[in-house]
């Protein structure tokens, strides 16, 4: 009897045992299908991370780049705005000094060498302003700062030549050019923020 009963247990054993391999395969099957997930999901994301890092170093890249030009447009710009008063105030210097030589019926050499020394050099320095801006803004502009000193010298020879009027009679037309060009620098600015 001990041998049926034995007998009599073995199907429920290996059904039990049956019961619990399929189920331990089954959880096995199911934790294997859920790594594989996992892995393609985190292959994914690998994917997803490297082109949004991708992405965002090319803007980045882009950004920096624009901000760089406007910096060295601005830079240019504000460089050749000096330039420009530093051409005014050394012709206005200039217009001084050879005014007071004439009302006074004298020839102070040396000051008046100094004073065209000056603007010579104030209208030297504008022109080496002006080559930046032809690469950094328009081409138009840097011709208009070119056209500026080109007029300034032309007042300056009248001055030196005797002519120290010449300073009030072009100083509307002067004053007209300088502030026609500080337009055009302010919208090269501007275009900054708009464009």
């Amino acid at each position: 009897m001990d041998l049926s009963w034995g007998l009599a247990l073995v199907p429920f054993i290996s059904a039990g045992l049956g019961a619990y391999l399929g189920s331990y395969l089954r959880k096995k099957g199911e934790n294997l299908a859920t790594h594989e997930d996992i892995d393609k999901l985190l292959d994914q994301v690998r994917a997803v991370t490297t082109t949004t890092k991708e992405i965002e170093a090319k803007i980045s890249s882009d950004v920096w780049d624009r901000q760089k030009q406007w910096e060295l447009k601005r830079d240019a710009l504000f460089e050749a705005l000096n330039k420009m008063g530093s051409v005014e105030d050394a012709l206005s210097a200039l217009h001084a000094v050879y005014m007071t030589d004439k009302e006074r019926g004298s020839e102070r050499t040396e000051e008046r060498l100094k004073a065209y020394q000056r603007f010579n050099n104030a209208a030297n320095d504008l022109d080496r302003a002006s080559l930046p801006i032809g690469i950094v803004c328009t081409e138009q502009l840097r011709h208009d700062l070119l056209d500026f000193g080109v007029f300034a010298r032309d007042i300056a020879k009248h001055i030196h030549e005797w002519q120290p009027e010449a300073f009030l009679v072009w100083g509307s037309e002067f004053g007209n050019k300088f502030k026609a060009i500080m337009e055009t620098m302010r919208k090269e600015i501007e275009s900054r923020t708009t464009g």
